[in-house]
């Protein structure tokens, strides 16, 4: 706070406890005193009172040490009877601006673990689907194509027909934007049900790419507090 400066929350003691005089007042408690504690203690002598003030003015040009006396704010319990009378710092500001990033961040990691969680699983079974022979791919034709709208935004869904050992059958499953009806689509189905199926790599892509995002997002974020942790500790070391 710089000279001929008073603090937020004096101003408002001020404004409150002599209304339209306040702003020639806090000029000339400003002038003798930079200190938030000080011009609170001005204020607290004053108690509304103008001439109050005037005199706790000359007893802070005399003796600080009397001034904070007078006023109860010479001990160590000051700050608190400061944020008593004045109301409390910025602190609590910070504090909430703390919590909401760190609120922000959980929201960040959060939906990116539990991506995490469950998508790599959804890989390694894939994979040991294929690995094992339980997955067969087939030539289909999209006969439908649609759009519409779900939790994870918008989604796009085929129906289409494909022939296993001379059966045709048709299905529904997440397609790409860009599949058109009769276009051609490779079709993953188990040899041991093959009216189950679903259109190989649209997920897949989709799931990989998902992955990919979760995993910067975290590291991003990770690196982030990290960061702001190693600033800290620089603080309460200096």
């Amino acid at each position: 706070m710089g000279r001929d400066e008073l603090s937020d929350r004096v101003g408002r003691r001020l404004r409150r406890d002599f209304g339209s005089r306040a702003e020639r007042l806090g000029r000339q408690i400003a002038e003798v005193t930079d200190s938030e504690r000080e011009q609170a203690a001005v204020l607290l002598l004053a108690d509304g009172d103008e001439d109050g003030l005037a005199a706790a003015l000359r007893l802070a040009r005399q003796d600080r040490r009397d001034l904070l006396v007078a006023a109860g704010l010479a001990d160590e319990r000051w700050p608190r009877r400061l944020d008593h009378e004045l109301g409390r710092t910025s602190r609590p500001l910070r504090r909430r601006r703390s919590r909401l990033r760190t609120a922000l961040r959980v929201l960040l990691i959060a939906p990116g673990a539990l991506f995490l969680l469950i998508g790599v699983p959804l890989l390694i079974v894939d994979d040991y689907r294929d690995a094992t022979g339980r997955v067969e791919e087939t030539s289909g034709e999209v006969l439908e194509h649609r759009g519409g709208w779900s939790k994870g935004g918008q989604r796009y869904v085929c129906t289409y027909d494909y022939v296993v050992d001379g059966a045709t059958h048709t299905s529904t499953a997440g397609c790409g934007e860009d599949d058109r009806v009769g276009d051609e689509v490779t079709v993953r189905y188990d040899p041991t049900d093959p009216t189950s199926s679903d259109l190989g790599g649209n997920d897949r892509v989709a799931l990989v790419v998902g992955l990919g995002a979760a995993a910067i997002c975290i590291a991003v974020v990770a690196d982030q507090a990290f960061r702001a942790h190693r600033r800290r500790t620089r603080r309460l070391r200096s």
